[in-house]
């Protein structure tokens, strides 16, 4: 039986949750009946290296500038030469160049997929996300909280976008050996050092934690632009001593592990992979009330759900679980098996799998038409 070829479209291969998440499911998927490549519109990065390790062809387009009319007819090539049956984009700029050159290549299927639930849009590219909805098979979204924003924004019913959730390797959370003991006073957090993280509200909800407990500790894990604005709010706070932003790391599980609590301050979210990993350490997780978070935390369950950007909750929420560290505990064995139910990275990449074969059958035996348009 010929092998579905798909093709995976996406911005960059720098390191963050959407691109983590491709490169798992270009490796993991069934290489019996899928062909997968990668085709990376602007710039490399580190999770190209774990493609080309697991034998999945990756392709650079190279865009030129913000704005680059000739990006699409260069995919367009590229995809008439490569043949997939599917393409399946992954966020605006790859959902939106990714589309138009399928249009005009003539791929069978076209997949494209909402990563968050993105506030920062402007009416004009949610205009072009209507236009495009004509040229779409499936519009998939990350989370029931992506699925809600989209539906709204684009005026569609919520029937339209299918949800696809993260998924979590759990083998290699289970095999892990920590290096070092739990620090119970030490609270985790990871994510790309940007506005959307809400970082900035952690910094401040720290310094009162230790005026009320002192001795507690703060670790950031990312990097990224808003690292300067975090470090000269850390100085004038004064906790220089109790608040690192050590950069990213190649293997988060060690600090997770370490850590007493996780906690992601988001403003906004898709469904944080940092979350995820958290819970499949056993962790207890203090999270805002947003997008995917709300979803994988069950408040006072597997953690604590709080306003976003409301520093004295969240400082509130932290210093109740460091108080009660038997709490803490079964808060995160809870989450740990919550996430082995519901985030297990092996039954995520079947998810998709059947998505993929249900396509390249209605194709064969349906009228033609984008699921979308009909």
């Amino acid at each position: 039986m010929k092998r579905i070829k798909i093709a995976l479209v996406i911005a960059t291969l720098e390191i963050g949750g959407a691109e983590k998440q491709l490169a798992e499911l270009a490796s993991r998927l069934d290489r019996t009946g899928f062909e997968p490549i990668v085709l990376c519109l602007r710039q490399t990065g580190p999770v190209a290296e774990r493609l080309r390790e697991a034998g999945v062809p990756v392709h650079y387009l190279d865009k030129r500038g913000k704005l680059d009319p000739g990006l699409i007819f260069r995919l367009a090539a590229l995809l008439r030469r490569e043949r997939p049956d599917i393409l399946h984009s992954w966020m605006f700029t790859a959902n939106t160049y990714g589309r138009l050159a399928a249009g005009l290549a003539g791929i069978p299927s076209i997949i494209a997929a909402e990563r968050g639930a993105d506030h920062w849009k402007r009416w004009y590219h949610f205009a072009i996300d209507r236009r495009l909805l004509k040229k779409t098979d499936r519009l998939l979204a990350v989370s029931e909280g992506v699925r809600e924003f989209y539906a709204r924004r684009l005026a569609i019913s919520q029937e339209r976008i299918t949800v696809i959730t993260n998924g979590v390797d759990l083998k290699r959370f289970r095999a892990f050996r920590p290096p070092r003991p739990i620090d119970p006073g030490l609270v985790l957090s990871a994510g790309r050092l940007a506005e959307q993280k809400g970082f900035l509200d952690l910094v401040r909800a720290a310094r009162m934690v230790i005026d009320r407990k002192p001795g507690t500790r703060f670790t950031v894990l990312g990097e990224g632009p808003e690292r300067p604005r975090l470090e000269a709010e850390i100085r004038r706070l004064g906790l220089e001593r109790s608040f690192r932003l050590p950069g990213e790391t190649a293997d988060i599980r060690p600090c997770l592990f370490e850590a007493g609590l996780f906690v992601l301050p988001s403003l906004y979210e898709g469904m944080p992979n940092a979350v995820l990993e958290a819970m499949a350490a056993g962790k207890p997780v203090i999270a805002t009330r947003v997008e995917g978070s709300r979803e994988a935390v069950l408040d006072n369950r597997t953690g604590r759900l709080v306003t976003p950007a409301a520093p004295a909750e969240l400082a509130a929420a932290i210093l109740d679980l460091l108080a009660d560290p038997a709490r803490a505990a079964e808060w995160g064995e809870a989450g740990r098996r919550r996430v082995e139910a519901e985030y297990n990275l092996d039954s995520i990449i079947k998810e998709y799998e059947s998505l993929y074969r249900e396509l390249v059958k209605s194709k064969t035996t349906g009228p033609g038409k984008n699921a979308l348009e009909r």
